[in-house]
């Protein structure tokens, strides 16, 4: 820490200033988030013994001066400071700071009785000891950040200047196997026009968003004809990041090349990107005996200003059928494989074990067996399996309150926030104790032992599907089925309807979609404030809702909605989330269904986004030719479908999915909580106050 010495003095020509440094360090929390305004308690304030004789703005007891300034700045007002990957030593800038004392025109170098931080951007780098010097942080990113610095005058007034700095990093990635020595004049050849020779950019589309602790990045690029040497290069103000590899013919996915980015070169792209808008992105190819290069068309991408947190389980199944039936989970942002949680087969279950919701502080976990009416049904459909308590070990006697259960069955189910109940349907036609009024029920079951509780169990008009809590507890929705099917997995001519908490009980059933012929709205879901309501909507092929293809499981031409909660809602389409990707060409039935809201929204260039999962067969650049369901996600802007508008991004898909299965039904929780994981995940740590320099 700085420690100063509050000084007077007898006022003689030069002022001589009388400051102090506090003990606090500057803080940290998320980046391009500005700390809360300093406060300074008068009370702490303390005068200097010190008595000297003099004239001034204030004096002591025994007649001594306070000195009083003015016009406190810095120097310089604006700092470029240029990085380097391949530099074993990066460069620091100096600050200083400049006051007027007592009315004087002359400025005083006040450097010494100052501190410095970041008041925006923290993690750009650091004031040691709160001093002058500014170095950057040693995990290397670019950005822009507000310099700080605090001085106390001699009335107990904290005074504050500020300073630009801007970081400009420069990396290059070790060049990938295959890349010669002289690539450096390969690629500052002249670029040619031939339109066939150019690369083109298929992966990800041109206007995603993308969330900083994403982790992992994939590039994917169509190479045109001869080149098998490619220089990729990320631009933005605050970085240039180059990266180059050989793409063989023998080494290519579907024709084309993949360039990859680790742990950390993704971190110099999306830490010195985040909350900062576009990065260009384009590569150029040529080959050894090219005289020339060839340059793709640019594609832009954003990075959004804070991480994406919470737990994330989904439904893994083989393409084959064979192994069919497990719950994986992940963290996440910690860039680690998921693992298998639940599997049929295992753990005692017996049944193909799939749709599943999560409590919303992660502790609590029930599914569903055979649901969609697989098997015979003595063995499991609709069979309900409870973890009530995902911290302890699975061989622990009370890890399932419920195992396959065949009293409580349920098809879908949503937990309250609280955790303590949790709302489902069931209406398997082959239950043939089930009467059909039964169908139309919002059965409610406690969180912990799973069983139903036939006291607040709600009875419908309609025969209801897809249930989902919303984060506040006041709202609950379903899929209203216009069209009964065997089971509650396959509604047909849905609309999107909700009940409202009221005084006592609940509230009569709102239309919020309605249904309409020719069409399929189901599955909603809410956003993470509760003010936006998620839906899928498919087209029926011919205006047939009874077809196969409009029945809410896996609908060729699903994509997703949002409205507000409210009655009788007009909806808007995210188009931009829904929008095929180059490798898609003009399919535009992509399968997106089961949009599930992660459970934090976030800050962003002051607004707020939160993000969405999604399932979908859509072409993950150049892979997943097969077409089999993956887990793709896109950020939506809250207040522009408020507004009515498109507030969706361009999606991109999970990179560490098993891209050899199909995986869907993504459900998300606040915390990741496990047997090895029992506490759950602390916040990032709030921002602190700047450092005071109180007298002391």
């Amino acid at each position: 820490m700085r420690a100063f010495i509050l000084l007077s003095s007898t006022l003689t020509g030069a002022a001589i200033l009388g400051v102090a440094c506090g003990d606090r360090e500057a803080g940290s929390g998320f980046v391009g988030d500005q700390p809360p305004a300093a406060s300074v308690d008068d009370a702490s304030v303390m005068r200097s013994d010190a008595s000297l004789g003099g004239t001034g703005d204030g004096s002591s007891a025994e007649g001594g001066t306070s000195v009083s300034l003015s016009d406190y700045r810095l120097d310089p007002p604006t700092v470029t400071l240029d990085l380097s990957s391949t530099l074993t030593t990066q460069p620091t800038t100096t600050f200083k700071a400049f006051a007027k004392a007592n009315g004087s025109q002359t400025e005083t170098d006040v450097t010494a009785q100052s501190v410095f931080y970041l008041a925006v951007n923290p993690l750009l780098g650091t004031f040691a000891a709160n001093g002058p010097v500014f170095s950057p942080n040693t995990s290397l990113r670019g950005g822009d950040a507000t310099v700080r610095g605090r001085i106390s005058n001699g009335n107990g007034v904290i005074l504050e200047a500020d300073a630009t700095l801007s970081v400009r990093l420069t990396a290059s990635l070790a060049p990938g196997a295959g890349v010669p020595a002289n690539a450096d004049a390969m690629f500052t050849r002249s670029a040619g026009t031939t339109g066939s020779r150019k690369p083109v950019i298929v992966y990800p589309s041109s206007g995603a968003m993308l969330p900083p602790n994403l982790g992992q990045f994939e590039l994917h690029f169509k190479p045109g004809e001869t080149s098998d040497l490619f220089e990729v290069t990320y631009q933005s103000a605050s970085l240039t990041l180059k990266q180059r590899l050989h793409c063989a013919v023998s080494t290519r996915v579907d024709g084309g090349c993949v360039a990859s980015l680790d742990q950390t070169a993704f971190d110099y792209l999306a830490q010195s990107n985040r909350g900062r808008g576009t990065v260009k992105v384009s590569v150029n190819g040529t080959s050894a005996p090219d005289t020339q290069r060839f340059e793709s068309e640019l594609i832009e991408i954003q990075f959004a200003e804070s991480d994406v947190r919470g737990a994330l389980y989904y439904w893994w199944a083989d393409r084959s059928g064979a192994n069919d039936g497990k719950i994986m989970r992940t963290e996440f942002g910690l860039n680690k494989a998921p693992e298998v949680f639940l599997q049929k087969g295992k753990d005692g279950i017996n049944a193909c074990i799939g749709c599943h919701a999560l409590s919303r502080d992660g502790k609590r976990m029930v599914a569903s067996t055979n649901s969609d009416g697989m098997g015979s049904f003595t063995t499991g459909q609709g069979a309900q399996v409870l973890v009530p308590d995902l911290s302890l070990a699975k061989s622990d006697a009370k890890f399932f309150a419920k195992k396959e259960d065949p009293n409580n069955r349920v098809q879908f189910a949503a937990f309250n926030p609280s955790g303590d109940r949790f709302v489902g349907v069931y209406g398997n036609d082959n239950d043939q104790s089930l009467k059909s009024g039964d169908r139309n029920k919002l059965w409610m079951f406690d969180g912990a032992t799973g069983d139903r509780i036939s006291t607040e169990t709600v009875s419908l008009a309609v025969e209801p599907s897809h249930v989902a809590w919303s984060p506040d507890g006041n709202m609950i929705a379903f899929s209203a089925a216009g069209i009964h099917s065997t089971n509650a997995q396959r509604p047909k001519k849905c609309g999107v309807s909700m009940i409202t908490k009221a005084a006592t009980g609940w509230g009569a059933v709102e239309v919020v979609v309605p249904q309409a012929s020719g069409k399929n709205r189901f599955n909603p879901d809410f956003s993470p404030e509760s003010n936006v309501m998620l839906f899928s909507e498919s087209n029926c092929p011919g205006g047939d809702n009874n077809s196969t293809d409009c029945d809410g499981e896996d609908d060729p031409s699903s994509a997703t909605w949002a409205t507000k909660p409210v009655a009788n809602a007009t909806a808007v389409k995210l188009a931009n989330a829904a929008a095929p990707s180059i490798m898609d060409g003009q399919v535009t039935a992509l399968h997106d269904t089961f949009a599930r809201s992660t459970p934090y929204v976030s800050n962003h260039n002051g607004g707020k986004l939160f993000w969405v999962t999604v399932s979908s067969r859509r072409r993950e650049g150049l892979r997943n030719s097969a077409g089999s369901q993956q887990l793709w996600m896109f950020a939506v802007d809250p207040a522009k479908v408020l507004a009515g508008v498109d507030g969706s991004y361009k999606p991109f898909f999970l990179p560490f999915q098993d891209l050899t299965t199909s995986n869907h039904f993504a459900q998300w929780a606040a915390n990741f909580i496990s047997e090895t994981s029992p506490v759950p995940t602390p916040p990032p740590p709030a921002q602190s106050g700047p450092p005071e320099p109180p007298p002391r």
